[in-house]
């Protein structure tokens, strides 16, 4: 039974379509901790991704902005795959998790601080990245979410909040 304040919170409960849960729309949001809802959501999404399928999609160019990022970890020292949304904005190129440091790819990549995208057609862009913070870190969640395809564009616009207090993106240059 809900007490009158959790009452309150679940006014107006939206249905998660995997889970089956209802969360409130602050839940949704998130808060400055971000959402755990939303943290796991993402996490769901990510990890039901068929690579192996996504990967083929890639290399015949079905899935741009999706690419492959490759980084060093940094424990292991050995070279790390994933693919990722590489956003294309008018400074060049960013790339975010909106689970931030829950990620290890974002872990590796904070410690390497450099990686290699790999297009498509198989060219190796290496870069250099620089962890971005308030408005510049604000204005890339932005675009990563505008370079989404559907329904991801949805998640992502509907867990901004949670992307806002939590995840990590960054601007990838060329390292040349």
């Amino acid at each position: 039974m809900l007490t009158p304040a959790a009452r309150k919170v679940n006014e107006s409960p939206r249905a998660n379509a995997i889970t089956g849960m209802t969360a409130s729309t602050d839940q949704i949001a998130g808060g400055a901790a971000g959402s755990t809802i939303a943290r796991r959501v993402f996490e769901l999404v990510f990890a039901t991704t068929p690579t192996p399928l996504m990967r083929a999609l890639h290399r015949r160019g079905v899935l741009t902005p999706i690419q492959e990022v490759r980084v060093v970890g940094r424990r292991s020292g050995v070279e790390r795959s994933f693919l990722a949304v590489v956003a294309e904005t008018g400074d060049g190129w960013v790339i975010g998790h909106p689970n931030g440091r829950r990620a290890q790819w974002v872990r590796n990549l904070l410690h390497a601080g450099s990686g290699t995208v790999v297009r498509p057609d198989g060219r190796q862009v290496r870069f250099r990245a620089t962890e971005l913070h308030g408005d510049a870190r604000t204005a890339a969640i932005d675009a990563h979410r505008s370079a989404q395809r559907a329904p991801f564009r949805s998640l992502y616009g509907r867990g901004r909040n949670h992307i806002l207090a939590t995840g990590t993106y960054f601007r990838l240059d060329p390292a040349d």
